[in-house]
């Protein structure tokens, strides 16, 4: 497990590149114009002994099969919660889960990886953090699972500490071939904020989705050639 000290310098020597696109400004929370080396903000407190805070993100799936009000949501989505549009919170409900993601964007090289925990505090109110492993040569902002175990409601806000993050780091180097693999097979790599709050790409994509998107690309691929066929068989006779 890395120290502070040790994480600091390979971030320095550019090992490992922790980023953030949010910050405050009078105390509210507030987007910077591009993203910022985490130890030149505010938030550079949040590294500390031997490991890193991760802070929530503004954005929020809901799951539940629970639908968010119109004027709260994230664009057109049906299940994403603007948190700008709330106030900066979110309550969590008794039974509801949640996906968030971190305004903490981690990208690693083939020496380390890191192992995501929950927050004692969190746990000690009933609120439940999916621990996550976070593969040699990720890069992207992190997405964190939160489940409400409490008969209470919790309320969230947007730039809390969620989670903490453990660096180490491999006994032998993965080769960087394992990089470009990586980036083909996960649906999420590469997210940073700008292109979440400025394209039309769902927020929180998944493999299931993605798999049904070639599914029905090949489907329609299918159908052109029958179609293609048809008039050629039907033309060659006229």
């Amino acid at each position: 497990m890395l120290g502070n000290e040790e994480i600091k310098k390979v971030i320095t020597d550019k090992e490992i590149e922790l980023t953030v696109s949010f910050g405050f400004k009078d105390g509210m929370p507030t987007q910077y114009e591009t993203e910022q080396d985490l130890l030149s903000t505010q938030l550079k407190d949040n590294l500390y002994s031997d490991r890193l805070k991760l802070t929530m993100g503004p954005i929020v799936k809901v799951l539940n099969q629970k639908l968010v009000k119109s004027k709260f949501r994230f664009k057109a989505t049906r299940d994403c919660c603007d948190l700008r549009k709330s106030n900066n919170k979110y309550t969590i409900n008794p039974g509801e889960s949640i996906v968030i993601l971190t305004n903490e964007r981690i990208k690693l090289n083939g020496k380390y990886a890191c192992l995501i925990v929950p927050r004692i505090s969190m746990s000690d109110v009933g609120i439940v953090v999916t621990t996550a492993y976070v593969d040699p040569y990720y890069n992207g902002v992190m997405r964190l699972h939160l489940s409400n175990l409490s008969d209470k409601s919790y309320e969230l806000t947007f730039l809390e500490t969620i989670a903490q993050c453990f660096f180490f780091e491999l006994p032998d180097y993965v080769p960087e071939k394992f990089e470009e693999e990586f980036s083909m097979k996960s649906v999420f790599f590469g997210q940073t904020w700008n292109g979440i709050l400025n394209s039309d790409r769902n927020p929180f994509p998944t493999k299931k989705e993605s798999a049904n998107v070639d599914r029905l690309s090949n489907i329609k691929y299918q159908i052109n050639i029958l179609i293609r066929f048809y008039c050629k068989k039907t033309f060659s006779y006229l």
